[in-house]
C-alpha cells in the first residue's frame, strides 16, 4: 500500500487509487500490530493439518489411499515421485523425503499426517482427525504418535527386545506406515538426514528413534487415531452368516460398521487403517485374488473399485507416447489359479500364495490338474492309435511291395 493523499491508498504504483472504509483501515492497523487476526491465523483446524505420502512412481493401489481420501475431503500430496527406492532396505529415502517437506513446508504447529501409499485407508474427515490426534496427544504429552501392530518387524538390530506392553497384543509394536504428529516433532526427529539405504527398511529406523526417545513417541495401542488391522469381520451381515463373522470379529478385533472400521476392544472408531501384513497380501479363498484390503475397498467403493482395480489389462507401455492392449477386461482367474497350481507344485515356487495351491489335488488345483492329466491321457491314446494304424498297415505294405516285385502274369485276350 502506498499513501497517495490524505484518506487515500494506492495498491502498487500503476493501479488505480482506491478508498478504504475507516473500519477496514482501522483493522489493517490493528492486523499490523498483531491485534487483530490475520486469515493465515484464523484456519480452521483442517487447515492446519498436511497430509503426504511417499510414491516414486505410479501404481493402481494408490486407488485405496486416494480414493478413500477424497471422499473425506482430503488430498495426499505426494513425496519422491521419479526417485529410486525399493523394500526394504532401500526406503531411506521416504524419511529423507519427508524430513525435507517438514524442515522446508510446515510450520511448527502445523499437524502433519503421513500413510503408506498402497495400503492404508482414510476413514474420517480433517476435523476429526485434528480433534483425535489433539486428544490423544494431550493424554499422552507427546507430539508424534505412530499406529501399532501385533508383530515386531523388522528383528534387527535390538529393536525387537524387551519391548514395551500394550493393553492388547494385536497393537503393540510400532508400525510406520501411519504417523502423525506436530512438525515441531518431526523436525527433532529428523534433524539430520538418514542412509537412503538402511538394513531392515525405514521402519528399522523409527523402531530405533522410539526405542531411544520413547518420552517423545507414542504408539495409538488403542486405535484412537491411527490403527493397523490384519482383519475385519462385518457387524451386518446377514443371520446366516452372522458366526462367521463374529468369529472374524473375534479374531481380529475390528468389525465393519457403518461404513467404518470399528474396534470393539476399545470402542474406537479409528479415521486411518492401516491392512498391514496378511491384511494385503493375495488371499485366494474366494477363488480370486482377493486381499482383505481390496474386499474392504470394494465394500466401500464398489464403483470405484471396479473401475481401478478389478480387472486385468496385458500389454506394454513404449516411453511417455505409447500403449499397446492386448487385454482389457474381466479377469479370467480360473487360468491364473493353473498357472499357480503348475508353478508352487511343478516348479516348487516359493511365492506365499502357494499354500493356497499346495498339493495337486487340492481344493484348488484337482480341476486343472484332472484336465492335465485328460490332456496327457488323450495325447497317448492319440500317439498309440496312430502307431497301430501303422502296425495294421503293414501287412497291406508288404503283400503291395511284394506285387510289386512280383507282378502277377497278365492273361492276352482271347481273339474271338
Amino acid at each position: 500500500l502506498a499513501m497517495a493523499s490524505p484518506g487515500s491508498w494506492r495498491l502498487g504504483a500503476q493501479l488505480p487509487a482506491a478508498r478504504l472504509p475507516a473500519a477496514a483501515w482501522l483493522q489493517a492497523v490493528l492486523v499490523a500490530f498483531g491485534m487483530w487476526p490475520s486469515a493465515s491465523s484464523a484456519e480452521t483446524p483442517s487447515q492446519r493439518l498436511r497430509f503426504v505420502t511417499f510414491l516414486n512412481r505410479f501404481d493402481r493401489r494408490f486407488a485405496f489411499l486416494q480414493v478413500s481420501a477424497e471422499a473425506n475431503d482430503l488430498h495426499p500430496e505426494i513425496l519422491g515421485m521419479g526417485r529410486t527406492a525399493w523394500w526394504p532396505d532401500g526406503l531411506g529415502v521416504k524419511i529423507n523425503c519427508l524430513r525435507h517437506y517438514v524442515t522446508t513446508q510446515c510450520a511448527d504447529e502445523d499437524i502433519i499426517l503421513f500413510a503408506d501409499a498402497f495400503d492404508a485407508l482414510v476413514m474420517g474427515g480433517g476435523p476429526e482427525i485434528v480433534a483425535k490426534f489433539e486428544a490423544v496427544e494431550r493424554e499422552n504429552n507427546r507430539s508424534l504418535v505412530f499406529n501399532a501392530e501385533q508383530v515386531c518387524y523388522p528383528p534387527v538390530g535390538g529393536v525387537c527386545d524387551d519391548y514395551p506392553s500394550s493393553p492388547d497384543k494385536r497393537w503393540r509394536h510400532l508400525n510406520s506406515g501411519l504417523m502423525i504428529g506436530r512438525a515441531s516433532a518431526l523436525k527433532r526427529m529428523l534433524d539430520k538426514p538418514v542412509p537412503n539405504v538402511i538394513r531392515g527398511s525405514d521402519q528399522q529406523w523409527y523402531q530405533s528413534y522410539f526405542r531411544q526417545h520413547p518420552e517423545e513417541v507414542h504408539r495409538d495401542v488403542r486405535c484412537q487415531v491411527l490403527c493397523a488391522i490384519w482383519g475385519f469381520g462385518d457387524a451386518s451381515a446377514p443371520p446366516e452368516r452372522q458366526g462367521e463373522e463374529s468369529a472374524q470379529i473375534e479374531h481380529f478385533g475390528a468389525a465393519l460398521q457403518d461404513r467404518r472400521i470399528r474396534i470393539p476392544t476399545f470402542d474406537t472408531l479409528p479415521p486411518l487403517v492401516h491392512l498391514v501384513s496378511a491384511g494385503h497380501w493375495a488371499n485366494w479363498e474366494s477363488g480370486a485374488s482377493d486381499p482383505t484390503l481390496h474386499k474392504l475397498f470394494k465394500r466401500l467403493y464398489p464403483e470405484e473399485s471396479k473401475f481401478l482395480l478389478d480387472g486385468w489389462w496385458i500389454g506394454a507401455h513404449l516411453g511417455s507416447t505409447h500403449d499397446i492392449v492386448a487385454y482389457s477386461g474381466e479377469g479370467y482367474w480360473a487360468a491364473m489359479r493353473a498357472l499357480l497350481c503348475l508353478s508352487c507344485n511343478v516348479f516348487r515356487s516359493k511365492a506365499g500364495e502357494c499354500h493356497y495351491f499346495s498339493g495337486f489335488f487340492c481344493e484348488r488345483c484337482w480341476w486343472p490338474t484332472t484336465v492335465g492329466l485328460l490332456m496327457i491321457a488323450l495325447t497317448l491314446v492319440l500317439c498309440c492309435s496312430s502307431r497301430l494304424r501303422d502296425m495294421l498297415r503293414m501287412p497291406c505294405t508288404l503283400v503291395t511291395r511284394f506285387i510289386g516285385k512280383n507282378p502277377l502274369p497278365r492273361v492276352a485276350p482271347r481273339a474271338d
